[in-house]
């Protein structure tokens, strides 16, 4: 068994409808915004590849939590299939 697990960036006074929307438009794959990185983001993709890679051999033979690889990711969020 998998699953999705989809970090997004938001800031504290988004409310709970604004990140549902966000989310499922990270789950039905359409609607990404364009631009700038969230620094949040960026910082928690490569804080998280560090320690699990989802690329090359490191990221085979049961060595990370991927159930498929590479992690999605995007300029507001980070989708992992687990």
């Amino acid at each position: 068994m998998s699953f999705d697990l989809t970090i997004l960036a938001t800031t504290p006074d988004t409310s709970d409808d604004e990140i549902r929307a966000q989310a499922m438009r990270c789950a039905a794959g359409r609607d990404h915004p364009e631009g700038d990185h969230d620094a949040r983001i960026v910082a928690f993709y490569e804080a998280l590849r560090e320690v699990y890679p989802d690329s090359g051999p490191a990221s085979r033979g049961g060595e990370t939590p991927w159930a498929s690889s590479p992690v999605e990711a995007g300029i507001d969020r980070v989708t992992m299939n687990l």
